[in-house]
């Protein structure tokens, strides 16, 4: 699991930066498959939470090249880091990508999710948004599903590698 944090208010910086951060990665060996979820702190700075299958990556190569992709360590100093934690299993990644996905109620943050297709099934983030809307359906006329009883189906589903749909 990677966190990356930025001192950037604009998405298409911060998109330009992540696809040569990934295209970096990737050409070095150190990057597979990854899902992105974007996320806005409360100064409306774009934080992204990755789940990324590859090589070990060393945190101090991975911020230099970060922060130069942004502008340089002096840019926005304290505004802006990278956080790296192992995740072991499965069902943890899932609650990971479960909670950020839920959690965007930014309209541009909200579905612009991203993802390399050799992880996850065609269609995964719009199965997500799909369950939710369906759970929220539900629940409006009385069906009185948990959130809880949302994540344990969806932990379920990306377990077994198949779309709920």
């Amino acid at each position: 699991m990677v966190m990356l944090s930025t001192g950037v208010r604009d998405k298409v910086v911060v998109q330009r930066a992540f696809r040569s951060l990934v295209a970096w990665a990737k050409r070095r060996g150190l990057l597979e498959d990854y899902i992105r979820v974007p996320e806005l702190t409360a100064d409306d700075y774009i934080h992204l939470h990755l789940i990324f299958r590859g090589r070990f990556i060393d945190r101090p190569l991975l911020m230099r090249k970060w922060y130069a992709l942004l502008g340089g360590p002096e840019y926005m100093p304290g505004a802006k880091y990278v956080y790296l934690q192992r995740l072991r299993s499965k069902v943890g990644i899932a609650h990971y990508l479960a909670k950020y996905m839920a959690k965007g109620d930014e309209t541009w943050v909200r579905g612009n999710y991203s993802w390399s297709w050799g992880w996850v099934w065609r269609g995964f983030c719009g199965d997500w948004e799909a369950l939710k809307r369906a759970w929220a359906f539900g629940n409006e006329r009385g069906f009185g599903v948990s959130y809880a009883g949302l994540l344990a189906l969806w932990r379920w589903h990306c377990r077994a590698g198949i779309s709920p749909s």
